[in-house]
């Protein structure tokens, strides 16, 4: 009788950490940040997808925003990355949306850890 077994890995969620220069305000009320992984548990041979998405209602350009970098991760190889934007308009308010999307392989079986992606923003 042949067993086969199949490799888990266990991955803790990622957290999003927001920087800015002004520190009395950490998020304005008009940006929304967001992130998610597709899966908490990983077989070896399986991909796992962090995005890291924002929206701003209103005027994008009183923002300078700076790309979102790769998280460092431990037990975990990015292969590939992807970003999208797009403005539409509702009830009559102008919002942009982009997102970033990280792929990964587990290196080994074990835990995985990400760490806080970064999003920086300058106030115009």
């Amino acid at each position: 009788m042949k067993w086969i077994a199949t490799a888990v890995f266990l991955l803790l969620l990622p957290a999003l950490a927001i920087a800015q220069s002004d520190t009395t305000q950490i998020v304005p009320d008009n940006l929304t940040v967001s992130s998610e992984v597709n899966k908490t548990t990983l077989p070896q041979n399986d991909t796992l997808v962090l995005t890291v998405s924002f929206r701003v209602h209103g005027d994008i350009d009183n923002y300078s925003f700076h790309e979102i970098k790769p998280p460092v991760v431990s037990n975990l190889k990015l292969f590939k990355t992807s970003s999208a934007n797009r403005t539409t308009e509702e009830n009559g308010e102008l919002i942009t949306y982009r997102e970033y999307r990280f792929y990964y392989l587990p290196i080994s079986i074990g835990m995985g850890y990400i760490d806080p992606a970064i999003l920086t923003y300058d106030f115009l």
